[in-house]
């Protein structure tokens, strides 16, 4: 093989070598854009469905705030109005202090709605104090009762991700207290080191087996997975556990 054929042979070595490692760089400009697509889109998505989450969450509270006035502080003003109606010199300083008890009840209950009303409830107070809030915020009896529990020290997450984990839980809560028939709620959070879990379980009676999933169930399974995160399902005639999974390695936690 003479001088100019190895000549050759290196040019068209060298032109296919040079060839892959222009259509390797094109494939890596691709592969990046692509991502940095599907990474906008994923954060449009995350953003859209927490404005949804943010709004469902304001109306939620602003139900119970309605309610809240019309059976509490409506009844306790009346109660007032009737015992100052009521007074007379015989019995002029009980009305007073009873009068004054239930001005006292109302004043309280005002402030704790103004607290409700807050939107920023859930960045101050934290994942774990919202979901404990929450939960006295359903009326509980000598018929349903509902228990918190917590392992671990609570650890703050990015906003959007909470809003969107706290929303299914209050859609957990509603449906245990709506649609299960169950005496004891239980919620219990566990920050461990892998993740964040959220179980919810009830001893109801569980979801029938020829039951069609609902949009609420689907919309909990659309958002954990909008999270990375995962959602479980146990039921049956004891009752129902939601099981809500967020890993800490989770790009958006």
């Amino acid at each position: 093989m003479s001088h100019l054929d190895y000549i050759v042979i290196a040019t068209v070595l060298g032109t296919i070598l040079f060839g892959s490692l222009v259509i390797g760089v094109i494939i890596m400009v691709f592969r990046s854009r692509a991502r940095q697509r599907e990474h906008k889109l994923q954060m449009a998505l995350m953003q859209s469905e927490m404005l949804r989450a943010q709004n469902e969450i304001r109306e939620q509270t602003m139900s119970q705030i309605s309610a809240e006035i019309h059976d509490n502080i409506g009844a306790t003003l009346a109660v007032a109005k009737m015992q100052l109606s009521a007074i007379q010199a015989s019995n002029l300083d009980e009305r007073k202090a009873s009068c004054s008890d239930l001005l006292t009840r109302s004043i309280q209950d005002l402030r704790n709605l103004s607290r409700s009303m807050n939107g920023n409830f859930l960045a101050d107070l934290g994942l774990w104090k919202a979901i404990e809030r929450e939960a006295g915020l359903i009326p509980q009896s000598d018929v349903l009762q509902i228990e918190m529990t917590k392992k671990g020290d609570p650890y703050p997450i990015d906003p959007q991700p909470e809003v969107i984990l706290f929303r299914c839980v209050q859609e957990c809560l509603n449906n245990a207290v709506r649609h299960s028939g169950a005496s004891n709620i239980l919620v219990h959070v566990d920050y461990d080191t892998r993740g964040l879990t959220i179980v919810i379980s009830d001893n109801g009676t569980g979801i029938p087996s020829d039951r069609e999933e609902g949009i609420g169930m689907k919309s909990l399974r659309e958002r954990m997975k909008l999270l990375n995160g995962t959602l479980n399902i146990a039921t049956g005639p004891s009752g129902t556990s939601i099981t809500l999974a967020l890993p800490i390695n989770s790009p958006h936690s």
